[in-house]
């Protein structure tokens, strides 16, 4: 079963989300079962990235 390849830029709270993972120098996103691909957020986009909507809180 393939799975699509799914990216998205990383938003400003995902560097304290329990969903956020680094796996072999790649952050990625769990959401659900659904891997997202994260890429580094551009300083020009800071702004409308603050928050993302599958943020979760660390335990």
């Amino acid at each position: 079963m393939a799975q699509n390849d799914t990216h998205k830029a990383m938003s400003l709270t995902c560097t304290n989300c329990e969903r956020l993972s680094e796996i072999e120098g790649e952050k990625v996103c769990f959401d659900h079962g659904k891997i997202t691909r994260l890429t580094e957020l551009n300083t020009s986009d800071a702004i409308i990235k603050m928050v993302c909507n599958s943020w979760s809180k660390n335990s």
